[in-house]
């Protein structure tokens, strides 16, 4: 009885034993091949293996995938097309893989110069290239839908690239440290591309991301840490589908110039990064110019004076943009060389700007324009006043001009009622306004405000004691306010103007 029940347990174990020597090949993506089956594999005359599933009982019996390079051949191989078929005991195998879970393809071929990869291949596995040191360029023929990790990684002569236009997402880390890539061909059908994707390539300069993007994850672009100055991403296309940016995914720190369209995800980033210029794209992919804005207005410098031109801004009642000649500006430490000035106010301020000139007015703002031929150039270099006087005559003003966009101002609240309250004190209820930072509440005992006292509140409700005297006339009133980005302060109309008299 022991001995049957000995001869039992053997049995099963050699059935387990041989249940999992039959499961030769695990892929863990959806094209996987012969999940459960037995292959073959054939070597061709350069040493490359392709593994061809001869397990009938296989979903994928008749294809093959290129499992690697034989040892002795891996360091000489310099050019191969890759082959759309190969064949074992008279059957025909279709290539459809470059690699697999198990097999490092041609990984630390570092000889290998080029390679033509068959409309017959749909994946191209993780690190399937992974340090082929010589590879010069790369064309991810359309067949291809996916592209593992790491799959080119430390290609350092690579300088092309052109992806499949069946590509969704470019992985991880799949063209890190490619020192020398110069060039790629995006596919209109990406849409991610994944952390440290371009990672450490500095010679990457300009990228023009296709319409279907959605998301830039961390350093996809980031430059090497250690590079020359103006090395890495300096110019990147962004379309109006992507709604996501890493914050480090250009780096944490690197000026660039960021293409894209008015009021996109691209354009709230780079507002919020100081190291980027935004150029506005018109609706058709033309470049149009970058945009500056504060909570009044903004304006579009065009793309072709950007050199040349410096936009100072300011800030207060007066907010604005001072324009000026770029070589003045820099050659006088911005005393001169200024075009022009465009303002907004919510005041009568404006009537004490010299030649002030009324060009538009909406919500009460007030936009003025200086007199240039008021602007001295003497002590200036000949190239200096060289560049102000094209500038002057080349039409930016009436472009600038025309390319104003008026924001409204925050919309402005009431003075729902104002109460005295003992102990010197007035009690305003406003009315609430969504969408502002605060409030601010101004008093004074000449009706004129003249000389006033304000308080700024983030309540609709505030109680007021600061310097306030009883038994006496005091009339209030009331403006919402906001912060841009930069923190300054922009202020609403005020309110209609109410009167309360103290009490002890």
């Amino acid at each position: 009885m022991k001995k049957n029940s000995l001869i039992c347990k053997l049995s099963v174990f050699v059935t387990i034993l041989s249940l999992m020597l039959s499961v030769v090949y695990v892929s863990d993506h959806k094209l996987a091949l012969a999940v459960e089956g037995t292959w073959d594999d054939v070597t061709d005359d350069s040493g490359v293996i392709y593994r061809c599933i001869t397990d009938t009982t296989s979903a994928d019996y008749g294809k093959a995938v290129l499992a690697g390079v034989s040892d002795e051949n891996r360091q000489k191989l310099t050019t191969y097309d890759i082959k759309s078929k190969v064949s074992f005991d008279k059957k025909e195998y279709t290539v459809t893989e470059i690699g697999t879970s198990t097999s490092d393809a041609f990984r630390d071929c570092t000889a290998l110069a080029s390679i033509t990869i068959p409309d017959t291949v749909k994946i191209i596995d993780a690190g399937a290239f992974r340090n082929c040191t010589a590879l010069k360029s790369i064309v991810v023929p359309d067949s291809v839908e996916e592209i593992g990790e790491q799959a080119f990684l430390g290609c350092t002569a690579l300088s092309s690239v052109t992806l499949s236009n069946k590509v969704k997402e470019i992985k991880g880390l799949t063209f890190s440290d490619c020192a020398n890539l110069e060039s790629v061909t995006f596919p209109s059908t990406l849409k991610t591309i994944g952390e440290r994707a371009f990672q450490n390539c500095p010679k990457l300069s300009k990228v023009e991301l296709k319409d279907g993007v959605t998301t830039i994850a961390s350093g996809a672009f980031e430059p090497p840490l250690s590079t020359e100055k103006g090395t890495g991403i300096k110019e990147i296309t962004i379309p109006k589908s992507v709604t996501s940016i890493a914050e480090d995914a250009f780096g944490l720190s690197h000026k660039m110039t960021m293409y894209g369209y008015k009021d996109s995800y691209a354009q709230s980033y780079a507002d919020s990064h100081d190291d980027i210029t935004f150029v506005l794209l018109d609706g058709d992919g033309t470049s149009h110019g970058k945009v500056y804005s504060n909570a009044y207005f903004s304006i579009t410098v065009p793309e072709k004076y950007l050199d040349k031109v410096m936009i100072s801004a300011t800030d207060g009642v007066g907010a604005g943009f001072g324009i000026s000649s770029k070589l003045c500006y820099d050659e006088s430490e911005g005393q001169m060389g200024c075009l022009c000035w465009l303002g907004a106010y919510t005041d009568d301020s404006y009537k004490e700007m010299p030649n002030y000139e009324i060009l538009k007015k909406s919500g009460g703002q007030i936009f003025t324009r200086e007199d240039p031929t008021d602007i001295q150039t003497e002590g200036l270099s000949d190239a200096a006043k060289a560049e102000y006087q094209e500038l002057l005559t080349s039409g930016l003003i009436a472009d600038l001009i025309d390319s104003m966009q008026i924001t409204p101002p925050p919309k402005a609240t009431s003075i729902k009622s104002i109460k005295a309250l003992k102990r010197k004190r007035v009690r305003v209820s406003l009315k609430k306004i969504s969408g502002v930072d605060g409030y601010e509440i101004a008093y004074s005992t000449q009706k004129s405000f003249k000389n006033y006292i304000a308080a700024g509140t983030s309540s609709a409700k505030e109680t007021i004691s600061h310097r306030i005297k009883g038994k006496k006339k005091y009339y209030f009133r009331a403006r919402t306010y906001v912060f841009d980005k930069d923190d300054n302060v922009f202020y609403s109309k005020w309110s209609a103007v109410k009167k309360v008299k103290t009490k002890k």
